[in-house]
């Protein structure tokens, strides 16, 4: 259900705290390295020490995305899903 909320508010992160969805501005993105994780998923390592996944299936982020630990963020913008880990 994030994802589809993010598709809906592509400048925004959406996530979930507390059992309440909120969203917050996405602000500036520096990516210092990418790594492709299948096909269609990549990896992107941004300055301020976040991880995001970025893909067109939101089932394949999902999956990725067990592998690692700590909050997760959605956006969607340009039919490209992507899930941020902080």
């Amino acid at each position: 259900m994030l994802f589809e909320i993010a598709q809906i508010f592509p400048h925004q992160l959406v996530f979930e705290e507390s059992g309440k969805i909120y969203m917050k501005a996405v602000g500036d993105e520096e990516v210092v390295s990418m790594e492709s994780l299948t096909a269609l998923t990549d990896l992107e390592s941004l300055a301020d020490g976040r991880k995001r996944l970025k893909g067109y299936s939101q089932e394949d982020l999902l999956q990725e995305a067990a592998a690692f630990s700590g909050k997760r963020y959605f956006r969607s913008e340009n039919r490209t899903a992507m899930l941020y880990i902080d």
